[in-house]
């Protein structure tokens, strides 16, 4: 197969991108895109994986985006690769959460209360949610990107139809079926002398309300068969997974966080049934593992899982437990499928590799066509009083421009930055970018009123761009609006909880203002994708104890310390947790000194902007970005610092 351009017969070169957290917090779009980048290479295509969005897409012959579920971070390394000129691709993978997001989450917080009340059965005879009594939440909004892709890979007919209904733009639909991968070989014996038990159910899945464990728990409560869950060691939603793991039923159950591939294989032969009543799956790559591996499937009838099993596997409703524990136990007490075993095996990534190298070589084969130079003919010829027009710089011409403008901004090159984007601001006027770019150094200038001229501009070319916003806010914040900076920020964090410096800034307005209820729901979504960055955990247990939730902000700061024993900060918030405690402890039972004593031990500052300033230059860090250390760690060394923060 031919892996060359067209156009300039070299190999071809494509930039794969994604969300940042890709290989550190790994999912099924990372596999996705780990296993066809390693088929890309080994059929000799030079392919470039960045998760940071720094690599130029003029470089590229292809950019390849993944993931519609993050909307507007795919949308902002499309216009990207748009504006340089280099088309771009999307494997969408997408998700229609209108059909499960609300649903799963309310039947989620019905499950976590059932155990939190040790499984009560009549209270969930009255309390249990029905799935088609909740509202369903919107649909992302991927208009933008489908409308000016290249095309939009779909990994299944189900997928596809979605697309169209939901994004009747797209202008070019290709389904390129995945493929699954048998991590290691193993066999029943492992598995059965580590853990001694075989022929049970099998769940492997991250713990989470769409994977649905728990209901998958609820509905074998009372059976007599054992149940493996195997949750991989991490989590989005550390409740749901406490839930897991304390739910009791007849059978035994088995908990299992991260093990090895042998041990998974292992696992997977060991097993009868394989069970992912998950609410949503495209297709849900660790059912082709287990059907591979010998085992009957459980799904649920959505996502593009039909289009992978047919009719060999075992369908159920994910919202009804009695579904579940039908299909569950008809798979148990059943041979394995005729054929399952052969189906899943002919789903392999050699194929999915050679179908995306088609869809890229038809790409490049039209680009080229539209490239060539068209021959007038009498007929067509420019009549001689045509008025002649000049051609429109090329747009490698305006990006250079924006990065050299960028550029020398970062090198506090400010006339120059000037100069160069009121250059790119004559070739575009309505490049959010540029408009960005020169809003910014407005702002460092000091120039608010130009500033926020600049910023409210980028915000009518691109309304839904998360920075175009924080700098509106900016400008508020440095005239001390804080109210208004406040709803700014909440919004631009509203569509990019990741955005660090609109975080930051919030936080500072959110103790001017005393107001944590969305700093909280931010912070909360933050950590959902960054669970790791204990600053923020920090930050979130402060958030919790200003908001009268000490036990809570108690439990937070406990895992900031098991993380970062010499965290200097928490074990402040840990002491002044403690004393307020003993204070509370200490009142006599009067509700209304208790709640005098409560609002005095709450009103003690713990969180200030330094440590919001320390918290950005700690990310600075963890990006590599030392110059904005070094500046950020010169600048504060001004400052008068707690004990605590000189530290840090």
């Amino acid at each position: 197969m031919d892996t060359r351009n067209p156009q300039s017969g070299a190999t071809l070169r494509i930039l794969m991108q994604m969300r940042p957290n890709a290989l550190m917090q790994r999912g099924g779009d990372t596999v996705v895109m780990e296993r066809l980048a390693a088929g890309l290479r080994a059929r000799g295509i030079d392919v470039c994986v960045d998760v940071d969005g720094k690599a130029n897409p003029r470089d590229y012959d292809i950019v390849h985006l993944f993931n519609f579920a993050l909307p507007d971070h795919t949308k902002s390394l499309a216009v990207r690769a748009y504006e340089a000129g280099t088309p771009y691709v999307v494997t969408t993978l997408y998700e229609e959460v209108s059909r499960f997001y609300n649903q799963s989450n309310a039947v989620a917080a019905s499950l976590v209360e059932y155990v939190k009340g040790g499984q009560n059965r009549s209270w969930w005879a009255t309390n249990k949610v029905d799935p088609a009594s909740v509202p369903a939440s919107g649909t992302f909004d991927n208009r933008w990107t489908a409308e000016h892709a290249a095309a939009l890979f779909t990994n299944g007919a189900q997928e596809s139809k979605a697309i169209r209904r939901d994004y009747p733009e797209a202008s070019s639909l290709i389904e390129i079926k995945l493929g699954h991968e048998v991590g290691a070989t193993g066999d029943v014996e492992s598995f059965e002398r580590a853990y001694g038990v075989k022929d049970f159910v099998l769940s492997v899945g991250r713990f989470e309300s769409r994977k649905n464990q728990l209901m998958l728990l609820k509905a074998l409560e009372d059976s007599d068969v054992t149940v493996v869950l195997c949750g991989g060691g991490f989590t989005y939603q550390p409740e749901y997974d406490r839930a897991v793991r304390n739910f009791k039923r007849q059978g035994k159950t088995i908990v299992l966080d991260r093990i090895s591939p042998q041990m998974l294989s292992s696992a997977y032969c060991a097993a009868k049934v394989h069970a992912l009543p998950s609410w949503y799956e495209l297709p849900g790559l660790v059912s082709l593992e287990a059907a591979h591996h010998g085992c009957n499937v459980v799904v649920a009838d959505s996502g593009t899982t039909p289009d992978y099993f047919g009719d060999l596997a075992f369908y159920c409703d994910p919202g009804q437990e009695k579904s579940i524990f039908n299909a569950v136990m008809a798979a148990y007490f059943s041979p394995l499928q005729n054929g399952l075993r052969e189906r899943a095996m002919s789903y392999t990534w050699e194929q999915t590799t050679t179908q995306t190298i088609t869809a890229y070589q038809s790409i490049m084969a039209s680009r080229a066509r539209k490239s060539q130079p068209i021959t007038l003919t009498p007929a067509m010829s420019i009549p001689a009083t045509a008025t002649a027009v000049s051609a429109t710089p090329p747009p490698s011409e305006f990006m250079a421009l924006v990065e050299r403008g960028e550029n020398a901004a970062m090198n506090e090159k400010y006339a120059e930055a000037h100069q160069i984007l009121a250059q790119a601001e004559a070739i575009n006027a309505n490049s959010a970018r540029a408009l960005k770019a020169r809003g910014t150094v407005f702002l460092v200038e000091g120039k608010v009123a130009e500033a926020r001229t600049y910023f409210t501009r980028a915000n009518a070319a691109e309304p839904m761009d998360p920075r175009s916003i924080s700098g509106m806010a900016m400008c508020e914040l440095r005239e001390q609006r804080h109210a208004e900076a406040y709803t700014l920020f909440v919004k631009a964090l509203d569509i990019d909880p990741m955005h660090l410096t609109s975080l930051l800034q919030l936080m500072e307005c959110s103790y001017n203002l005393m107001r944590f209820n969305d700093l909280e729901r931010i912070l909360r979504k933050y950590l959902a994708q960054r669970p790791a960055d204990v600053e923020m955990q920090f930050c979130l247990a402060g958030c919790c104890y200003k908001q009268g939730n000490p036990t809570e902000a108690m439990q937070i700061v406990e895992n900031v310390l098991r993380e970062k024993p010499g965290h200097a900060g928490a074990r402040e918030l840990q002491d002044v947790l403690r004393q307020r405690a003993a204070a509370v402890a200490a009142v006599k039972p009067n509700p209304v000194v208790n709640s005098v004593v409560q609002t005095a031990v709450s009103s003690e500052q713990v969180f200030d902007s330094n440590d919001q300033q320390i918290s950005e230059i700690e990310e600075a860090k963890r990006e590599r970005r030392f110059d904005d250390v070094k500046s950020g760690i010169t600048r504060m060394s001004r400052m008068t610092l707690k004990p605590h923060q000189s530290e840090k």
